[in-house]
């Protein structure tokens, strides 16, 4: 999986050196959580309608489910929602200007848990 997010991130980065476009890394890691938690934007909100490539990471706690639940609005204003149940998965995400990639959790925590949002964001 890691293979393939990588060489699709190399594609983009070799495509984006011959055009006349912006690049952002989008980062944020919520290491050893004991608790759920409500709404957290992990990245500032771009200026311009931006594509996204996003990476999410969640291991579950022992003794305990957690889902990740990660909301954005779409350059037509219309909200859009992607959950994460646990492992890793890779998404495409079309970001309106002004708005923000948020994630929140939901579920039982016993123990702690790890989740860790990664991506690449480019615009003209």
């Amino acid at each position: 999986m890691f293979r393939k997010s990588f060489a699709c991130f190399i594609a983009i980065v070799a495509l984006l050196a011959t055009a006349n476009a912006s690049l952002t890394e989008v980062r944020h890691d919520f290491l050893n959580q004991t608790k759920i938690f409500s709404a957290t934007s992990v990245m500032t909100a771009p200026s311009a309608d931006g594509s996204y490539l996003i990476t999410v990471y969640l291991d579950q706690p022992a003794g305990g489910t957690v889902v990740a639940f990660l909301a954005w609005t779409d350059e037509n204003g219309a909200p859009q929602q992607y959950q994460a149940f646990g492992g890793s998965a890779v998404f495409a995400v079309r970001l309106q200007a002004g708005t923000a990639l948020i994630v929140q959790t939901a579920g039982t925590v016993n123990g702690s848990y790890n989740l860790l949002v990664d991506g690449v964001g480019f615009w003209n």
